[in-house]
């Protein structure tokens, strides 16, 4: 038998293991206790997956503060957006003063 990381469990009756349940696909692994440093997932591919979309969700939820608003609009400046330059928020005018200056001293 072989536990979640490759390695093969010899004595599967008298080896201690854990039962670990993934949590990206919820498959059940299992791997010996000296080797468990907290494994939550059966794989690389799972882990990755799961990681991911832990980061979309953060830069989803960092993008609705007004810090991230500020950085998406100071982005889209630098890249050359022209619509960005008619938006009528105070403190986005005020952005777009600071960095048009620079953007056309290039």
């Amino acid at each position: 038998m072989r536990n979640a990381g490759g390695r093969i469990i010899e004595n599967v009756e008298t080896a201690q293991v854990r039962e670990v349940k993934c949590r990206w696909c919820g498959e059940i692994f299992y791997i010996c206790l000296s080797c468990f440093r907290g494994q939550a997932y059966c794989s690389d591919e799972c882990r990755d997956v799961a990681k991911r979309k832990a980061h979309r969700e953060a830069q989803r939820r960092y993008r609705k503060t007004d810090k991230g608003k500020k950085t998406i609009v100071r982005k889209r400046i630098f890249a050359g957006w022209d619509w960005v330059r008619k938006i009528t928020k105070p403190w986005m005018i005020h952005l777009v003063n600071l960095t048009t200056s620079t953007v056309k001293g290039k």
